[in-house]
Protein backbone atom coordinates (compact mmCIF):
# COMPACT_ATOMS: atom_id res chain seq x y z
CA UNK A 1 0.00 0.00 0.00
CA UNK A 2 1.39 3.27 -1.15
CA UNK A 3 2.20 5.57 1.67
CA UNK A 4 0.94 9.35 2.32
CA UNK A 5 3.42 12.00 1.79
CA UNK A 6 4.07 13.85 4.68
CA UNK A 7 2.05 16.58 6.05
CA UNK A 8 4.33 19.83 5.96
CA UNK A 9 4.99 18.87 2.17
CA UNK A 10 1.35 18.65 1.50
CA UNK A 11 1.01 21.52 3.20
CA UNK A 12 4.09 23.37 1.32
CA UNK A 13 2.69 21.75 -2.22
CA UNK A 14 -0.58 23.89 -1.35
CA UNK A 15 1.26 27.00 -0.71
CA UNK A 16 2.98 27.09 -3.58
CA UNK A 17 -0.35 26.09 -5.86
CA UNK A 18 -1.75 28.87 -4.19
CA UNK A 19 0.57 31.60 -5.13
CA UNK A 20 1.05 30.37 -8.39
CA UNK A 21 -2.40 30.88 -8.99
CA UNK A 22 -2.74 34.00 -7.51
CA UNK A 23 0.40 35.47 -9.63
CA UNK A 24 -1.03 33.93 -12.27
CA UNK A 25 -4.73 35.80 -11.98
CA UNK A 26 -2.61 38.61 -10.54
CA UNK A 27 -1.15 38.85 -14.62
CA UNK A 28 -4.05 37.84 -16.66
CA UNK A 29 -6.55 40.51 -14.91
CA UNK A 30 -4.84 43.53 -13.26
CA UNK A 31 -6.12 44.96 -10.45
CA UNK A 32 -8.88 47.90 -11.42
CA UNK A 33 -10.60 50.18 -9.17
CA UNK A 34 -14.54 49.87 -10.59
CA UNK A 35 -17.69 51.78 -10.32
CA UNK A 36 -20.75 50.23 -7.72
CA UNK A 37 -24.10 52.09 -8.14
CA UNK A 38 -27.50 52.12 -6.84
CA UNK A 39 -30.46 53.42 -8.33
CA UNK A 40 -33.98 53.94 -7.71
CA UNK A 41 -36.72 55.38 -9.20
CA UNK A 42 -40.16 54.86 -10.85
CA UNK A 43 -41.44 54.22 -14.39
CA UNK A 44 -44.70 53.40 -16.62
CA UNK A 45 -45.34 50.01 -17.73
CA UNK A 46 -48.01 48.71 -19.99
CA UNK A 47 -48.72 45.12 -19.81
CA UNK A 48 -50.59 43.77 -23.30
CA UNK A 49 -53.25 41.32 -21.60
CA UNK A 50 -54.42 40.22 -24.98
CA UNK A 51 -57.08 37.63 -23.22
CA UNK A 52 -58.24 40.54 -20.97
CA UNK A 53 -59.19 42.72 -23.59
CA UNK A 54 -60.84 39.80 -25.87
CA UNK A 55 -62.87 39.05 -22.40
CA UNK A 56 -63.81 42.72 -22.24
CA UNK A 57 -64.76 43.14 -25.96
CA UNK A 58 -66.69 39.54 -25.08
CA UNK A 59 -68.52 41.42 -22.23
CA UNK A 60 -69.38 44.86 -23.71
CA UNK A 61 -71.24 42.72 -26.68
CA UNK A 62 -73.08 41.19 -24.24
CA UNK A 63 -73.91 43.98 -21.59
CA UNK A 64 -74.49 46.13 -24.43
CA UNK A 65 -77.84 44.13 -25.40
CA UNK A 66 -79.08 45.46 -22.53
CA UNK A 67 -77.14 48.64 -21.26
CA UNK A 68 -75.19 51.20 -22.61
CA UNK A 69 -71.87 50.52 -23.09
CA UNK A 70 -70.48 53.46 -25.23
CA UNK A 71 -67.57 53.93 -22.68
CA UNK A 72 -66.61 50.71 -22.24
CA UNK A 73 -62.72 50.39 -21.36
CA UNK A 74 -60.77 47.48 -22.76
CA UNK A 75 -57.65 47.93 -21.55
CA UNK A 76 -55.89 47.66 -18.38
CA UNK A 77 -54.00 51.39 -18.15
CA UNK A 78 -50.75 51.97 -17.73
CA UNK A 79 -48.67 50.87 -14.15
CA UNK A 80 -46.35 52.79 -11.93
CA UNK A 81 -43.86 50.79 -11.49
CA UNK A 82 -41.42 51.55 -8.57
CA UNK A 83 -37.98 49.33 -9.21
CA UNK A 84 -34.52 49.62 -7.71
CA UNK A 85 -31.40 47.90 -9.02
CA UNK A 86 -27.66 47.67 -8.29
CA UNK A 87 -25.21 47.16 -10.68
CA UNK A 88 -21.52 47.00 -10.70
CA UNK A 89 -19.40 47.49 -13.41
CA UNK A 90 -17.02 44.88 -14.33
CA UNK A 91 -15.51 46.15 -17.32
CA UNK A 92 -15.19 49.77 -18.97
CA UNK A 93 -17.54 48.64 -21.05
CA UNK A 94 -19.93 46.44 -19.55
CA UNK A 95 -21.91 46.53 -16.72
CA UNK A 96 -23.40 43.71 -14.56
CA UNK A 97 -26.46 43.90 -11.58
CA UNK A 98 -29.69 42.97 -10.25
CA UNK A 99 -33.45 44.51 -9.87
CA UNK A 100 -36.48 44.01 -8.41
CA UNK A 101 -39.42 45.65 -9.24
CA UNK A 102 -43.14 45.76 -9.28
CA UNK A 103 -46.33 47.29 -10.06
CA UNK A 104 -50.32 46.89 -10.54
CA UNK A 105 -52.93 49.04 -12.32
CA UNK A 106 -56.85 48.04 -13.17
CA UNK A 107 -59.85 48.57 -15.18
CA UNK A 108 -63.51 49.37 -14.27
CA UNK A 109 -66.03 49.36 -16.27
CA UNK A 110 -69.99 49.80 -14.87
CA UNK A 111 -73.02 50.71 -16.39
CA UNK A 112 -76.68 50.83 -14.80
CA UNK A 113 -80.15 51.86 -16.09
CA UNK A 114 -81.60 54.70 -14.06
CA UNK A 115 -85.34 53.54 -12.13
CA UNK A 116 -84.81 49.97 -12.99
CA UNK A 117 -82.82 46.90 -11.43
CA UNK A 118 -80.54 46.40 -14.30
CA UNK A 119 -77.14 47.38 -13.85
CA UNK A 120 -73.62 45.64 -14.15
CA UNK A 121 -70.05 46.44 -12.90
CA UNK A 122 -66.45 44.42 -13.81
CA UNK A 123 -63.27 45.41 -12.51
CA UNK A 124 -60.02 43.12 -13.16
CA UNK A 125 -57.00 44.32 -11.44
CA UNK A 126 -53.23 42.74 -12.10
CA UNK A 127 -50.09 42.78 -10.45
CA UNK A 128 -46.70 41.46 -10.98
CA UNK A 129 -43.20 41.13 -8.62
CA UNK A 130 -39.95 40.50 -10.89
CA UNK A 131 -36.58 39.85 -9.36
CA UNK A 132 -33.77 39.98 -12.33
CA UNK A 133 -30.54 39.97 -13.50
CA UNK A 134 -28.88 41.99 -15.63
CA UNK A 135 -26.30 42.59 -18.41
CA UNK A 136 -25.21 46.03 -19.99
CA UNK A 137 -23.07 47.28 -23.10
CA UNK A 138 -21.62 50.67 -23.27
CA UNK A 139 -20.61 51.96 -26.48
CA UNK A 140 -17.58 54.34 -26.08
CA UNK A 141 -18.63 56.22 -29.12
CA UNK A 142 -22.12 57.34 -27.04
CA UNK A 143 -21.09 58.36 -23.49
CA UNK A 144 -23.66 57.44 -21.21
CA UNK A 145 -25.60 55.10 -23.75
CA UNK A 146 -26.09 51.80 -23.09
CA UNK A 147 -28.10 48.52 -24.25
CA UNK A 148 -29.10 46.13 -22.34
CA UNK A 149 -30.55 42.13 -21.79
CA UNK A 150 -32.00 40.97 -18.32
CA UNK A 151 -33.81 37.43 -17.40
CA UNK A 152 -35.86 36.82 -13.81
CA UNK A 153 -38.07 35.51 -12.49
CA UNK A 154 -41.59 37.23 -11.19
CA UNK A 155 -45.31 35.97 -10.14
CA UNK A 156 -48.06 37.87 -11.39
CA UNK A 157 -51.81 37.47 -10.19
CA UNK A 158 -55.02 38.75 -12.43
CA UNK A 159 -58.02 38.81 -10.33
CA UNK A 160 -62.30 39.87 -11.60
CA UNK A 161 -64.86 41.00 -9.57
CA UNK A 162 -68.21 42.11 -10.74
CA UNK A 163 -71.27 41.26 -11.89
CA UNK A 164 -75.30 42.89 -12.06
CA UNK A 165 -78.40 41.96 -13.63
CA UNK A 166 -78.85 42.67 -17.35
CA UNK A 167 -82.76 42.14 -16.66
CA UNK A 168 -85.71 42.54 -14.09
CA UNK A 169 -85.75 39.34 -12.84
CA UNK A 170 -83.32 39.67 -8.99
CA UNK A 171 -82.87 35.73 -9.21
CA UNK A 172 -80.81 36.20 -12.48
CA UNK A 173 -78.07 38.29 -11.02
CA UNK A 174 -74.58 36.82 -12.17
CA UNK A 175 -71.33 37.57 -9.84
CA UNK A 176 -67.98 37.57 -10.96
CA UNK A 177 -64.98 36.26 -9.21
CA UNK A 178 -61.91 34.83 -9.99
CA UNK A 179 -58.25 34.78 -9.64
CA UNK A 180 -55.23 33.53 -11.83
CA UNK A 181 -51.66 33.84 -10.90
CA UNK A 182 -48.52 32.03 -11.62
CA UNK A 183 -44.30 32.05 -11.51
CA UNK A 184 -42.89 32.52 -14.66
CA UNK A 185 -39.32 32.99 -16.15
CA UNK A 186 -38.87 36.60 -17.14
CA UNK A 187 -36.89 38.22 -20.16
CA UNK A 188 -36.13 41.55 -21.64
CA UNK A 189 -34.76 44.00 -23.84
CA UNK A 190 -34.22 47.99 -23.27
CA UNK A 191 -31.93 51.06 -24.10
CA UNK A 192 -31.04 53.72 -21.86
CA UNK A 193 -28.79 56.64 -21.21
CA UNK A 194 -27.40 57.82 -18.05
CA UNK A 195 -25.95 61.19 -16.82
CA UNK A 196 -22.25 60.03 -16.68
CA UNK A 197 -19.42 62.01 -14.68
CA UNK A 198 -21.95 64.08 -12.65
CA UNK A 199 -21.92 64.06 -9.00
CA UNK A 200 -25.37 61.88 -7.07
CA UNK A 201 -27.30 61.45 -8.18
CA UNK A 202 -27.04 60.87 -11.84
CA UNK A 203 -30.12 60.64 -14.35
CA UNK A 204 -30.73 57.87 -15.82
CA UNK A 205 -33.52 57.00 -18.69
CA UNK A 206 -34.61 53.77 -20.02
CA UNK A 207 -36.89 52.32 -22.14
CA UNK A 208 -37.75 48.47 -22.89
CA UNK A 209 -39.82 45.85 -23.54
CA UNK A 210 -39.78 42.69 -20.63
CA UNK A 211 -41.45 39.52 -22.00
CA UNK A 212 -43.93 38.02 -18.83
CA UNK A 213 -46.24 35.59 -20.41
CA UNK A 214 -48.06 33.20 -17.55
CA UNK A 215 -49.78 31.43 -20.17
CA UNK A 216 -52.76 29.81 -18.81
CA UNK A 217 -53.06 29.62 -15.60
CA UNK A 218 -55.96 27.24 -13.81
CA UNK A 219 -57.93 28.47 -11.00
CA UNK A 220 -61.20 27.20 -9.25
CA UNK A 221 -64.87 27.98 -9.67
CA UNK A 222 -65.87 31.58 -10.81
CA UNK A 223 -68.57 33.28 -11.99
CA UNK A 224 -69.44 34.91 -15.24
CA UNK A 225 -71.57 36.18 -17.91
CA UNK A 226 -72.54 32.85 -19.30
CA UNK A 227 -72.82 31.45 -15.89
CA UNK A 228 -70.56 29.17 -13.84
CA UNK A 229 -67.22 28.08 -14.70
CA UNK A 230 -63.90 26.75 -13.85
CA UNK A 231 -60.19 26.99 -14.95
CA UNK A 232 -58.79 29.11 -17.18
CA UNK A 233 -60.17 32.73 -18.17
CA UNK A 234 -62.22 31.89 -20.96
CA UNK A 235 -63.83 33.92 -23.86
CA UNK A 236 -67.84 33.73 -24.80
CA UNK A 237 -67.16 31.22 -27.01
CA UNK A 238 -65.45 28.68 -24.51
CA UNK A 239 -61.79 29.74 -25.66
CA UNK A 240 -59.16 29.71 -23.07
CA UNK A 241 -57.71 33.08 -23.03
CA UNK A 242 -53.74 33.55 -21.34
CA UNK A 243 -52.52 35.56 -18.82
CA UNK A 244 -49.89 38.23 -20.42
CA UNK A 245 -47.96 40.95 -18.30
CA UNK A 246 -45.25 41.70 -21.39
CA UNK A 247 -44.97 44.48 -22.83
CA UNK A 248 -43.20 47.88 -23.42
CA UNK A 249 -41.95 50.39 -20.12
CA UNK A 250 -40.06 53.43 -19.14
CA UNK A 251 -38.40 54.26 -16.29
CA UNK A 252 -36.77 56.94 -14.93
CA UNK A 253 -34.50 56.16 -12.17
CA UNK A 254 -32.01 57.97 -9.79
CA UNK A 255 -28.48 56.69 -9.63
CA UNK A 256 -26.11 56.99 -6.35
CA UNK A 257 -22.74 55.87 -7.71
CA UNK A 258 -19.15 55.22 -6.21
CA UNK A 259 -15.84 54.42 -6.68
CA UNK A 260 -14.48 50.76 -5.71
CA UNK A 261 -10.62 50.12 -4.90
CA UNK A 262 -9.78 46.58 -6.05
Amino acid sequence: MPRRPPAPLVRHVRHVACVTLAAALSCAAPARATELSLGGGLGLTIATQPGVRDWIEDERAIVGEALPVSDWRTRLGPAVTPAIELRLRVHPRWTAGASFELFRSEVRNESYAGGSLRGWSSRFEQQFADVAAHVAWWPAIAPGAYVGARAGRGRGTLSLNGGGALGTDPNQRVSLSGTWEASVTTWGVYGGWQAMGTANPRVDLRLGWAGRDLGQPGTGAWGNVNGPASGPLRAADGRALGVDFSGPYAALTFVFARTVAP
